[in-house]
């Protein structure tokens, strides 16, 4: 592919993620204005809520790449572990991300008991010993086996 066109294209990714960016500040901006105006805090937090928190569908979309770059492992574990859950494979998908106990936390609006809880049934769902480590433990069955 010529230089040009790699360049073009470059550059169409960046206008339509600025222009993204562009129209989220003026839908922020303009919902902030109305509340100062007004008492329209569900509305504002309605509008936020949507633009900034990843729904439920878009969590099985991350879990699906994540999956991909796996070379299916997840996937793998799902068939092998029927009990699994949505919430442990979004667990087992942020810690294969390399997300922190505490930014998982934040994601998935949980204390770190209730994180730590969730870990220790996966580690039961999938039958590992519970003084193994769960992030070691998926670094060596998934990671470094699509490696």
């Amino acid at each position: 592919m010529a230089k040009s066109t790699k360049n073009e294209q470059k550059r169409q990714l960046l206008l339509t993620k600025l222009q993204s960016r562009v129209e989220n500040t003026l839908r922020f901006n303009l919902l902030k204005n109305e509340l100062i105006k007004q008492d329209k805090q569900e509305v504002f937090m309605a509008e936020i809520t949507k633009q900034a928190v990843i729904t439920e569908k878009e969590w099985t979309y991350y879990i699906d790449e994540v999956n991909q770059l796996y070379e299916g492992e997840i996937n793998n574990l799902q068939v092998q572990h029927a009990d699994l859950t949505q919430s442990d494979l979004i667990v087992m998908a942020l810690i294969c991300l390399n997300v922190d106990v505490s930014d998982c936390c934040n994601l998935l609006n949980m204390t770190k008991n209730t994180m730590y809880k969730r870990r220790t049934t996966i580690k039961k769902r999938i039958g590992i010993d519970q003084d193994i480590d769960l992030e070691e433990w998926l670094q060596k069955m998934i990671m470094e086996k699509s490696n």
